[in-house]
């Protein structure tokens, strides 16, 4: 779908866009916003019991993102009070989507919830097989979607700044960047002692872990490597971006199906350096701007390839041309379209 080709809200029909964390998350919002320019009349909900939306047999679509967290996720109290809590809502609410007979997308974003940890990992497992048992289709934002089952079909991750269009040269010697939430399942402190000592490394993000902050802390005192540990506002973050060249992805595999991180970066016009994971793996055979890492081997190889890229005038706007033309709103509107296509197929 063109820009020409974009519809008006509401020709579609009404779509309900469930998003747990879409107050601190622009993911949902860009995709409502896609959704919309898509012709659909787009609600965007975060409350299981929210009263803002209509009954779920008014809307011709719903899709659900991250819903298998709402029992799991942090509230301040012990998690066993808190999923005894909120357990029950949440499987009403499944119960609810079920007997409305409206067809429903359920997009996958990880492997488990990020604080799943010891037996709350089974306890992940389940819930998400709980959610992915109301959907009739399955999304993930990985090219090698079959892996996840049959049911589960492409859909592109959009850009973080669809819109930008950061200019310039990437610049020798590199300015690396890790940034994300500091949590223990990213295992940061393993490239922290992979890190090489002659090239520069900043780490940012917020963290609810305050001991891990201190511990990574330790990990890299003496090193060439500077933590900040707090939140950073997006716009401070966009900036630090444009004074990066190269943005180094910690995650192991077995949490997040992919990395929003990943998707800013590119947006921004900076090359990844990425630990091996199976979406890596994936992305690295269309886009030529990651480079994959599973050992420090690999880092430091992968590092000097990438300095000997820069160095012979690889810029911004080339990173972002071919991130435009895998993930842009046009190229994930289609991939919509076609899971639509494929549900309109199916039923008849």
């Amino acid at each position: 779908m063109n820009r020409s080709d974009r519809q008006t809200p509401g020709t579609r029909g009404r779509l309900l866009l469930f998003a747990l964390y879409h107050r601190h998350n622009p993911y949902a919002r860009q995709v409502q916003r896609i959704l919309q320019e898509a012709g659909w009349d787009v609600t965007l909900e975060h409350r299981i019991g929210g009263r803002d939306f209509l009954p779920l047999r008014s809307y011709d679509l719903i899709v659900l993102n991250w819903l298998e967290d709402y029992p799991l996720r942090p509230r301040g109290i012990p998690k066993i009070l808190s999923f005894l809590y909120w357990i029950t809502p949440f499987c009403g609410f499944l119960l609810r989507i079920r007997l409305s007979g409206v067809p429903v997308i359920y997009v996958r974003h990880n492997e488990l919830q990020n604080d799943a940890v010891g037996r709350w990992e089974q306890v992940s497992r389940v819930l998400i097989r709980m959610v992915k048992g109301v959907a009739h289709f399955a999304v993930v934002h990985v090219p090698g979607a079959q892996r996840y089952g049959d049911s589960f079909r492409y859909v592109p991750h959009h850009l973080h700044r669809p819109t930008a269009r950061p200019m310039g040269p990437l610049q020798v010697p590199l300015r690396s960047l890790c940034f994300g939430r500091l949590v223990p399942a990213k295992r940061i402190e393993d490239l922290i002692d992979e890190w090489p000592d002659d090239q520069p490394l900043t780490i940012c993000g917020a963290t609810p872990y305050r001991d891990y902050a201190e511990y990574l802390q330790r990990r890299a005192h003496r090193r060439s490597i500077e933590l900040r540990a707090g939140f950073l506002r997006g716009e401070d973050l966009d900036a630090l971006l444009l004074q990066t060249d190269v943005v180094v992805l910690p995650r192991s595999e077995g949490r997040a199906i992919v990395s929003g991180t990943f998707f800013h970066a590119i947006s921004m016009g900076c090359v990844v350096l990425a630990r091996r994971a199976p979406y890596i793996e994936d992305i690295a055979s269309q886009f030529p701007y990651v480079v994959p890492f599973s050992d420090r081997d690999e880092l430091l190889r992968g590092l000097s390839g990438i300095r000997d890229r820069v160095a012979r005038g690889v810029s911004r706007e080339q990173v972002t041309t071919a991130a435009q033309a895998l993930f842009g709103d046009d190229v994930v509107r289609e991939g919509y379209e076609r899971v639509l296509h494929s549900w309109s197929t199916r039923r008849e």
